[in-house]
């Protein structure tokens, strides 16, 4: 315990009262952070001290993201997913605290614990695309969640709300607490009487029926419903991660769905909220809960009126939905992958004599020449008249071709994994072993460099 932390923050004797039962201990330790509380790890030791001296206290941690880089995503792009997705402040963006550079397939971040928390969780969505993913969300608030739904009957005389609230909390065999901590006279609302008859009403409904008089609602919080003033809850943000690849399919459409849920939801774009693509079809949002909501809907609805407007198409799951796509490649590379795409990734989905009913079809078509570039450096602009042939400052003019590919949605993604891991090559695998990855190797040339035709 840390109590010169707690010492300045007035901590050391304040009452604290709390349980567990059979839960995780951060349940418990984050339960104290409205209290003024925090906590953080630091040589296999739990240090409890005052939020302001847990902030104060930054680490330096790596994060290994060959994975995601084997996945398409550029170590500019994870280092942007950080700062616009979680909750910390960045030298880059407000120019103060928290810093993050990457060093070849590793990310080397300086931090609050409870950041690194929020990092580390929102690579792991990254590396498993879902259609939504809350970051830090615990699996027990799904039971909070089916709770809520279940019906109670109450018949409340005056009683005390926190009388109420615990009758609520035995119906529906979950936690229900108070919290008014940031409102002056936030104690006094704890004893304040409450009168109610309400049968056969949703546990949800019925506690916003209950807290609306005192301008209340509730969020899910380390495995407890929690009330809280509906004003504090406008400025709690959460982050969100939403595979959306079956609704975008570049660049254009991406920007065109974010001004959608801009201008059709609860969504926001500030300094402490975001909607950030860090690639085509993978949307990371920092919302409030009920912004989040919104977009979830919105985004199913969007899915439905595709379903609608494309009867023959993504009937079921819309990544399974048949798309064709082109890759523009150095025919040195192309040439062969005519033959092993086939073999490397589905090999029954492909059309051939013995295959006659299936759907992938890959052609060969040449391409104008371009500079073969070094893997990291900008990609090509395709602007050069056939007559005017293109500088060789760079490196040298080599033929290209395009793959023309006709296949599922799901396909094309592995697709592009393979092709980036063919652009880049593996780490070695003493360097793997030992980091998590290395720079790689490759001949480079920026397959991606030209837009999708459609």
């Amino acid at each position: 315990m840390d109590k010169l932390g707690l010492q300045d923050d007035n901590l050391e004797n304040l009452p604290i009262t709390d349980s567990l039962n059979d839960e995780p201990l951060y349940f418990l330790l984050n339960r104290l952070r409205p209290l003024g509380f925090d906590w953080f790890i630091e040589a296999d030791v739990l240090e409890i001290t005052s939020a302001t001296a847990a902030d104060e206290h930054q680490q330096t941690l790596s994060y290994p993201i060959s994975e995601l880089r084997d996945q398409g995503y550029t170590s500019e792009q994870l280092i942007a997913a950080i700062e616009l997705g979680v909750s910390g402040e960045w030298e880059e963006v407000d120019g103060f605290a928290g810093a993050i550079v990457a060093l070849g397939d590793v990310l080397f971040v300086r931090n609050s614990t409870g950041i690194h928390q929020e990092i580390a969780a929102l690579l792991e969505a990254l590396k498993h695309p879902a259609r939504r993913t809350l970051i830090l969300e615990p699996l027990q608030h799904d039971t909070l969640q089916a709770a809520l739904q279940k019906p109670v009957t109450v018949h409340f005389q005056r009683q005390p709300l926190t009388t109420a609230l615990k009758d609520l909390s035995e119906q529906g065999s979950v936690p229900i607490r108070l919290d008014f901590t940031s409102e002056p006279q936030g104690a006094s609302v704890a004893r304040m009487p409450v009168t109610l008859k309400l049968s056969g009403q949703s546990l949800r409904r019925t506690l916003e029926i209950l807290l609306a008089p005192f301008s209340a609602t509730t969020i899910l919080r380390d495995n407890a419903i929690v009330a809280i003033p509906a004003s504090e809850a406008d400025k709690i943000y959460q982050t969100a991660m939403f595979d959306v690849r079956d609704l975008c399919r570049d660049h254009q459409e991406s920007e065109a769905l974010k001004r959608t849920l801009h201008s059709q939801t609860s969504c926001e774009v500030d300094r402490s909220r975001s909607l950030h693509f860090p690639k085509p079809g993978i949307l990371i949002a920092r919302q409030t809960r009920v912004a989040l909501d919104e977009a979830t809907v919105l985004l199913e609805v969007y899915r439905q009126a595709l379903r609608s407007s494309r009867p023959g198409q993504a009937v079921g799951d819309p990544l399974q939905a048949v798309v064709t796509r082109y890759y523009r490649l150095p025919q040195v590379v192309a040439e062969p992958l005519v033959d092993l795409l086939p073999k490397l990734i589905k090999p029954d989905t492909w059309k051939s004599s013995a295959q006659a009913e299936a759907i992938g079809t890959i052609r060969q078509l040449p391409s104008t020449p371009g500079v073969l570039k070094n893997a990291y450096s900008p990609p090509a602009q395709p602007t050069q008249q056939a007559n005017n042939p293109p500088s060789t400052d760079t490196g040298p003019v080599i033929d290209y071709s395009v793959l023309v590919i006709r296949q599922t949605r799901a396909t094309h993604w592995e697709i592009e994994q393979l092709l980036h891991r063919i652009e880049r090559g593996d780490p070695p695998i003493e360097q793997e072993s030992a980091s998590g990855g290395g720079m790689g190797g490759g001949f480079g040339g920026g397959f991606f460099s030209v837009p999708e035709q459609r």
